[in-house]
């Protein structure tokens, strides 16, 4: 499952509900507005191969994620 929705002028922080969708593959959610910090619950989705956070206001750690192989820009 892909959940792709950049550039949508989303506000406000990451949602947890996302650690629910246990088929996630792909999340992008990059050019946003989105703030806060990158949620622990999604170390736990265990089928993410890709995580598109950039251009976002994020701060804090990036959690352990399940990837063998990533990049953080």
């Amino acid at each position: 499952m892909r959940r792709n929705m950049p550039v949508n002028n989303m506000k406000g922080s990451i949602p947890e509900a996302l650690a629910g969708l246990e088929q996630l593959a792909s999340l992008n959610l990059g050019a946003n507005r989105l703030n806060g910090t990158i949620p622990q619950a999604l170390a736990e989705l265990d089928q993410l191969a890709s995580l598109a956070l950039q251009q976002n206001r994020l701060t804090g750690v990036v959690p352990n994620l399940p990837f063998k192989n990533y990049t953080r820009y």
